[in-house]
């Protein structure tokens, strides 16, 4: 699957020389040059303004892939065109990049999908290669059973950018997921995320709840149905506190929930969040490799029974390679792992903790929010310390030196 204009635009650095630049443009990045500023031309072939624009950059050969606080389309004091598809920059200060390396950039409003699979089950992507998708990847919510096996979300000859930003998202699903013998590079954020969403309780009558999605890019779903078990969660701590039936869900408007439920929760905290501890999959991450990304390799916060196995990360960001994570304050994702194993895989050149299991929960508390996390087997090359980060967790076992962890290794 090819993408006619990829919606994340490339130009290799060629050569600088002072304070000028040279760049060959990838041939699907179309732009023009006006009144001396570069601007990238979007699918519909309108400029983009540079200030709204993203910047990335990469190593030539796509491993090392990097978020930049520095735009160097947006700082160019002038452009000029170099034939067909060169252009010259002129900055105030000598040009900071290395020849070979490549520059993109985006604007980040996700107004597509790669592949959408909603309230689906049962559903297999097999021998697939994908070498760009626009907005989250492929994104699976509300659905059950998902085997993808054999995927390759690669950029194809001459390009570096395969994901506008996460090659997967699987939210709030159900059943089994397995993710085998794949190989990710060129995201620009996670290429997989697995996770549930936490939705405020704004206020309960008898044994009716009024729910609101509180993150502005997760909105207009349903994700209760009859029969979920649902938790109510102190938002502060992302502890768990009881749990009911819902008997009936209803969507009001893009942003509200109502929910029916068995009986009335007995006590709520000052901040409290509803949790569906029904719309969790069984997750299996083996055989895949994940490589040039800028974030996370893998966030998993499911309540499923869960593993990640014989992956290798090659990974140079500064944020962990799995993170093991559930927040009620940004994001939204919930929730608490409750059987994980992370066994046998390969971490390279990881610039920050490898693995990571901390939430988001206030710094004062020591609630247990995840437990029963199994971690051996692993091998590190060339990593930053620690390999592991924990807090928040119980029931943990692992078999990394306690040299190398940072935090309680659990109960």
């Amino acid at each position: 699957v090819h993408f006619f204009r990829p919606r994340v635009s490339e130009m290799q650095l060629v050569r600088k020389e002072g304070c000028c630049a040279e760049f060959l443009v990838s041939a699907d990045s179309p732009f023009i040059i006006r009144e001396n500023r570069l601007f990238w031309l979007d699918p519909d072939g309108e400029p983009e303004a540079p200030e709204t624009v993203i910047a990335q950059c990469a190593s030539a050969d796509g491993l090392r892939n990097l978020r930049s606080d520095f735009n160097p389309v947006r700082a160019a004091v002038s452009a000029e065109r170099v034939g067909e598809r060169g252009i010259l920059l002129n900055f105030e200060s000598p040009f900071p990049g290395t020849p070979g390396e490549v520059w993109q950039f985006r604007n980040p409003a996700r107004n597509e999908v790669g592949i959408l699979i909603d309230h689906c089950s049962d559903i297999t992507l097999e021998s697939l290669t994908l070498r760009f998708t626009p907005g989250l990847g492929i994104i699976a919510q509300m659905s059950a059973g998902l085997e993808f096996r054999k995927l390759i979300h690669e950029p194809g000859p001459g390009r570096i950018c395969a994901a506008f930003a996460d090659c997967i998202h699987i939210s709030s699903c159900r059943g089994r997921f397995e993710l085998a013998e794949s190989r990710f590079c060129g995201a620009q954020d996670d290429p997989l995320n697995i996770h549930g969403t936490y939705l405020k309780l704004e206020r309960q009558e008898g044994p009716d709840i009024f729910l609101r999605f509180m993150q502005p890019e997760t909105w207009g779903i349903l994700p209760f149905e009859p029969g979920d078990r649902v938790a109510l969660v102190d938002g502060h701590s992302l502890a768990r506190l009881e749990f009911r039936t819902v008997k009936a869900a209803e969507l009001e408007g893009s942003h509200a929930v109502h929910l029916t439920l068995s009986e009335p929760f007995a006590d709520l905290p000052e901040y409290a969040v509803i949790e569906n501890m029904s719309a969790y999959p069984d997750a299996e991450i083996h055989d895949c490799r994940f490589a040039g990304y800028p974030t996370r390799g893998i966030l998993l916060t499911s309540a499923g029974k869960c593993a990640v196995r014989r992956n290798t990360f090659i990974h140079a960001s500064g944020s962990p390679v799995i993170y093991i994570s559930g927040d009620a304050g940004s994001w939204f994702e919930s929730g608490g792992v409750t059987d994980l194993e992370i066994s046998d895989n390969e971490f390279s050149g990881s610039g920050r903790s490898v693995i990571e299991i901390v939430p988001e929960a206030a710094e004062d508390s020591s609630e247990i929010v995840h437990r029963n996390i199994r971690i051996h087997g692993n091998r590190f090359f060339g990593c930053a310390y620690p390999y592991l980060r924990v807090r928040n967790t119980e029931d943990l076992s692992c078999d990394i030196p306690p040299a190398f962890i940072s935090g309680s290794r659990g109960k």
